[in-house]
């Protein structure tokens, strides 16, 4: 990933499809930046070489520290976490 924004766009996909851990309605009635703090690191954390399970801990405690929203669905974190893994790989084997 390079930080362009089309990969913001796809992370933001992955976000309202899988995870969306407030169980908003998604864009264009909720700004559709809302997730991407959350979705930007859990990224980051896979380029840096984090495991997925990593990833899922950190998307865990992102929905039920931060947003308060215990317990948190562990399920949508691993898919969102096995998503954004894939969409990092494939813009790695991209650029190659």
């Amino acid at each position: 990933m390079q930080g362009s924004p089309q990969d913001l766009d796809r992370l933001r996909l992955i976000g309202w499809a899988h995870w969306n851990p407030i169980g908003l309605e998604g864009p264009p009635a909720t700004p559709a930046d809302e997730y991407d703090d959350y979705l930007m690191q859990a990224a980051g954390m896979i380029i840096s070489g984090s495991s997925e399970a990593t990833v899922v801990d950190y998307l865990v405690r992102c929905a039920e520290i931060d947003m308060c929203m215990a317990p948190a669905d562990h399920n949508a974190a691993r898919t969102t976490a096995a998503a954004i893994k894939a969409l990092v790989e494939t813009d790695d084997a991209r650029r190659r």
